[in-house]
C-alpha cells in the first residue's frame, strides 16, 4: 500500500487560501480575546473562546453516499490513489469512515457509545490501515452480528485533505440507530454531498428515497452526482443516450447542471493512479469531478467558513470599543457624580431584571406552544400513516413471493416479510419527510413570526433602557439613533451570540434576522431527530414482531399465502404504529424542545450579560477612581492602547469581509 500523494490530483489552492484567511482570523480573535481579558469582560472573553474554537475546527466536510454495488468505495479509493477502503460487489461497509490529512497512513477506530453525546466512545483504538477490512466490513459468515465500531478515522496524504478537508464514506442509514446518528451528524454539517450512482441504472426508487429522506430534508440542494461504470456501456451511441437520460433526470428532479453531474470509470482511475498511467486517470473522469468539487469548496463554501465568524468578531470588537469609550468618559467624571449615578441606577437595574424574567417567560410560552403543536401534528401524521398502510401495501411491486415448497417455507416467508416491511417502512419515512419539509417548516415558521411580533417590542424597550443607563454613566458616549440603522430588538440582545444561535449562512450577506431565522436554523437538527425516531420503528423492528408470531405456521394453512402475508404484515405494522404513536410524537416533541431550548438559553444569557455589563462598567470605574488620580491615569493609558489594538483588528476584519462579500 503506497503512502505518497497521488498524481493527477488537483491541488486545492482556493481551499488553501481560505485556510490562510481563517488562520489570520483566528489570530485576530486571539488578540481581541486578550483585550477582553484586560477589560475583565468575561462574557466577551467566553464568546471569543467559542469563536476561536469554531474557526479552528470548522472543517470542510465532503460526505460521499450511495447504494452498494455502485462503486462508492472504489471511487473514494481512486481519489486516494490506492485500495484503502474495502470494495466488493456485495454490501460490506458496516462502519462510517472519515478520511483526513496525514503525512503517513494511519487509522483509528471509535466504539459505539449510546450514552455519549456524539454516539462514540472517547478512547479510540489505533490500527494499521491495511487491517481496516478486518474491522469495518460486514461479517460474511454472520451478517447479522453487531459491529462494535461506530467510526473509522483514516489519515492519508491526499492533497485534497491537506487544508482541513474531511471525506466521509457513509454506510447505510437504516442499520444500527447509534451508527445512524453518527452518520446523520456528518450529513447535517456536510459542506458537499457526493452521491454515487450506477450510470446504467441511475436514480432507482431506493436512491430517490435516500436523496429525499436524508439529503434534501437536511437542506442539501446542491448535490454532486458521480455516475460510475459509464465504461460498461460499450456502444458509443448508447453511452451518449445514457448520459443524456441521466442529465435530464437529474436536471429535472434535482436541478443539477453539467457542473454537478460527472460520468466516471472509478476502476480505471484507481488503476491509473496506482500504476502512474496519467492517460488512464484523465480518461476516467475522476480529475474533472475533483476539480469541480475543490472549486466549489474554495469559492461558494468559503464564504460560509469566513464571513459569519468575521462578522461575529466585528460585532464583539465594536462592542468592546464602545465599552472602552464609556469607561474613559466615566474616568473623567467627578467621582461623586459617578457614585450618585451608580446609586440611582440600582432601581432601574432591578426593574430591568424583572423585565428580563417576563421576556423569558413570554419566550418560553411561545416555544412550549410550538412544541405542543409539533406533538399534536406528529401524532396525527402517525395515525394517518397507520391508516394508509393498506393502500401502501397494495402498491408494492413484490419481488419475493411464496411458493408451495414446504421445506423452505420459513425462508420464503422471511424474505417476503422483510421486503414488505422494508417497503412499508420506506413509505412511512417518505410520509414523514413530506410532513417535515412542508408542514413542520411552516408550523415552526409561523410560530417564530408570532414570537417575533410579541417579543420584539419588549426586547427593544429593554435595550433602549439599557442604553439609557449607559448614557447616565457616560453622557458623552455615542448612540446611533438613526431608525434606518437600528437593528431589531433580538439582534441587539443577541449581538454577542449571533454567530452561534443562527446558521452560518444567515449572516453571509448581512441583513436582519429574528426568531424565524433562529428556529429555521434548528431545522437540520430537528430533521435529524425525525429521521432517527423513524429508524426506531423501522423494518427490522417490524420484522422481529412478525417472525416471532408464528407467521410461517399460520401461512402453511392458507391457500392465498401471498395475499394473507401482506394483510398480516400490514395489520401488524399499522397496529404497531398506532400503539407507539403517542410515544413517538412525545419523543419528536422532546427533540424539537431540545433545539428550541437553545433559543431560550441564548436570549436569557444575552439579556443577563447586558445587565452585568452596565453594572460592572460603572462599578469598575468607581474602583479605579477610588485608587487615586495617578492610578486612573495609568488605567486610561491602558484603555487607549486597547482601543488601538481593536482599531487594527477591526480594520483587518472589515477587509476580510469586504473581500469575501464581493466574491461571486
Amino acid at each position: 500500500m503506497t503512502s505518497t500523494p497521488t498524481t493527477d490530483t488537483p491541488t486545492p489552492e482556493g481551499i488553501g487560501q481560505v485556510v490562510g484567511i481563517r488562520t489570520r482570523l483566528a489570530e485576530l480573535t486571539s488578540r481581541t480575546r486578550s483585550v477582553a481579558a484586560g477589560l475583565d469582560n468575561q462574557a466577551s472573553a467566553e464568546a471569543l473562546d467559542k469563536l476561536r474554537e469554531k474557526i479552528d475546527n470548522d472543517d470542510f466536510v465532503i460526505l460521499i453516499a450511495g447504494e452498494f454495488n455502485t462503486g462508492k468505495s472504489t471511487t473514494i479509493n481512486a481519489m486516494l490513489g490506492d485500495r484503502v477502503l474495502p470494495a466488493y460487489a456485495v454490501p460490506t461497509t458496516a462502519v462510517l469512515s472519515v478520511l483526513r490529512w496525514g503525512e503517513q497512513p494511519h487509522a483509528r477506530l471509535f466504539r459505539i457509545d449510546g450514552d455519549a453525546r456524539t454516539g462514540l466512545a472517547a478512547d479510540p483504538v489505533d490500527i494499521a490501515v491495511a487491517d481496516l477490512e478486518l474491522h469495518v466490513t460486514v461479517d460474511e459468515a454472520n451478517p447479522d452480528k453487531a459491529n462494535p465500531w461506530g467510526l473509522a478515522e483514516i489519515s492519508w496524504p491526499l492533497p485534497l485533505l491537506r487544508n482541513g478537508v474531511l471525506v466521509v464514506d457513509s454506510p447505510g442509514l437504516n442499520e444500527d440507530a447509534q451508527r445512524s446518528r453518527v452518520t446523520h451528524g456528518y450529513l447535517a454539517r456536510a459542506d458537499a454531498v457526493v452521491f454515487i450512482l450506477d450510470a446504467t441504472r441511475a436514480l432507482a426508487a431506493s436512491e430517490r428515497e435516500f436523496l429525499n429522506l436524508h439529503v434534501r430534508a437536511l437542506g442539501h440542494e446542491d448535490t454532486f452526482f458521480v455516475c460510475n461504470k459509464i465504461n460498461q456501456v460499450l456502444d458509443p451511441e448508447e453511452q451518449d443516450k445514457v448520459r443524456q437520460r441521466v442529465r435530464r433526470l437529474l436536471g429535472t428532479q434535482w436541478h443539477a447542471g453539467d457542473d454537478r453531474v460527472f460520468f466516471v470509470d472509478s476502476h480505471a482511475g484507481l488503476y491509473g493512479r496506482r500504476s502512474g498511467d496519467h492517460a488512464a486517470v484523465a480518461a476516467s473522469g475522476i480529475p474533472q469531478f475533483e476539480q469541480q468539487l475543490t472549486h466549489f469548496l474554495g469559492s461558494q463554501r468559503a464564504k460560509l467558513k469566513v464571513v459569519p465568524p468575521a462578522r461575529h468578531l466585528q460585532g464583539i470588537t465594536s462592542q468592546l470599543r464602545e465599552s472602552i469609550h464609556r469607561q474613559l468618559i466615566m474616568l473623567d467624571r467627578d467621582v461623586e457624580e459617578l457614585r450618585a449615578a451608580y446609586e440611582r441606577a440600582q432601581e432601574p437595574l432591578r426593574q430591568l431584571e424583572q423585565q428580563r424574567q417576563l421576556i423569558i417567560k413570554l419566550v418560553e410560552q411561545h416555544l412550549a406552544a410550538a412544541t405542543d403543536d409539533v406533538r399534536v401534528k406528529a401524532r396525527q401524521r402517525l395515525r394517518e400513516a397507520a391508516d394508509l398502510c393498506s393502500q401502501w401495501a397494495i402498491e408494492i411491486d413484490r419481488q419475493h413471493r411464496i411458493s408451495w415448497r414446504p421445506w423452505d417455507l420459513p425462508q420464503q416467508v422471511e424474505a417476503a416479510a422483510k421486503e414488505v416491511s422494508e417497503r412499508l417502512d420506506a413509505r412511512m419515512q417518505e410520509h414523514f419527510a413530506h410532513w417535515q419539509q412542508n408542514e413542520l417548516v411552516t408550523l415552526l415558521t409561523e410560530r417564530a413570526e408570532a414570537l417575533d411580533r410579541d417579543v420584539d417590542d419588549n426586547l427593544r424597550r429593554f435595550s433602549d433602557q439599557v442604553d439609557a443607563l449607559k448614557l447616565s454613566f457616560a453622557p458623552q458616549a455615542r448612540v446611533d439613533t438613526d431608525p434606518g440603522k437600528q437593528p431589531s430588538g433580538l439582534e441587539r440582545v443577541l449581538s454577542t451570540a449571533i454567530g452561534w444561535v443562527i446558521s452560518p449562512g444567515a449572516a453571509v450577506i448581512g441583513g436582519r434576522f429574528g426568531f424565524r431565522e433562529m428556529l429555521r436554523s434548528a431545522l437540520p437538527q430537528i430533521a435529524l431527530g425525525v429521521g432517527l425516531l423513524m429508524l426506531g420503528a423501522g423494518p427490522l423492528a417490524f420484522l422481529a414482531i412478525l417472525l416471532g408470531s408464528g407467521l410461517a405456521t399460520n401461512l402453511i394453512k392458507t391457500k392465498r399465502a401471498d395475499q394473507k402475508l401482506t394483510e398480516m404484515i400490514t395489520a401488524k405494522v399499522a397496529e404497531k404504529i398506532r400503539e407507539t404513536a403517542a410515544e413517538q410524537a412525545d419523543a419528536l416533541a422532546a427533540e424539537v424542545a431540545a433545539q428550541l431550548a437553545v433559543v431560550r438559553a441564548a436570549v436569557d444569557e444575552s439579556l443577563g450579560t447586558r445587565l452585568r455589563e452596565v453594572r460592572d462598567e460603572a462599578y469598575r470605574a468607581l474602583q479605579e477612581r477610588d485608587k487615586g488620580e495617578q492610578h486612573t491615569a495609568g488605567t486610561k493609558l491602558k484603555l487607549s492602547m486597547h482601543l488601538e489594538t481593536l482599531k487594527v483588528v477591526e480594520d483587518d476584519v472589515i477587509e476580510i469581509i469586504t473581500d469575501f462579500a464581493t466574491r461571486p
